[in-house]
């Protein structure tokens, strides 16, 4: 189009040279501004015609990546659907867990299972009780096996003195209440690797 444009003045100087409406003079002048401006047009169009190129490229790429983009999002929607199905069967299992046990169990913030340090231990012992191993192993299969999961085992001390049966708790330089809570921790950790094996 642009350059049927400059074709188009080009013939319409020449045809009013040839008129006679335009002086040698004044067709020289004009001839000569009509090839600068042709030369700066072409250079014009040039350099369009490369950030055309680049745009292109750049559009491209753009593309390529919402693309990756989108299919990184289904798959993120797909995870996210497949984590709240899994988060309501957890709720579920949980639920028919805690029924067994009133009073002893509950169901805290974030699908955790509360259980009563009095059903795991005994006062001021860390070795688990017979009844705990029962719920634990429970929990394991009602809850657990069969999904990919992470637990997080988070426990307090009671506020019973710790009975002492072990050498280590005469250590006057550790913290016994540390060392009460890290076996217990330990103990329980233990018996769900035992029923679960991860």
């Amino acid at each position: 189009m642009k350059n049927s444009f400059l074709v188009i003045i080009g013939y319409a100087i020449l045809l009013l040279y040839i008129m006679g409406c335009v002086t040698s003079e004044r067709y020289n002048t004009l001839l000569k501004q009509y090839e600068t401006d042709t030369e700066w047009l072409k250079a014009v169009a040039d350099d369009l015609s490369k950030k055309k190129a680049i745009l292109e490229a750049k559009l491209d790429k753009c593309e390529l990546q919402n693309k990756i983009l989108s299919s990184e999002l289904e798959r993120q929607k797909e995870k996210y659907h497949a984590a709240l199905k899994l988060n309501e069967e957890i709720r579920k299992d949980l639920e028919n867990l805690v029924k067994k046990y009133p009073g002893q169990l509950e169901i805290g913030p974030e699908e955790q299972l509360i259980i009563r340090d009095k059903i795991l231990f005994d006062p001021g012992k860390a070795t688990l009780k017979k009844e705990g191993q029962k719920v634990l192993e429970e929990f394991v299969n009602q809850v657990v096996k069969g999904k990919n999961l992470y637990l997080r085992i988070v426990g307090h001390t009671d506020s019973d003195p710790i009975v002492k049966t072990l050498p280590i708790w005469r250590c006057k330089s550790l913290n016994s209440s540390w060392i009460f809570k890290q076996a217990r921790y330990l103990n329980i950790k233990y018996a769900l690797w035992k029923l679960w094996g991860k």
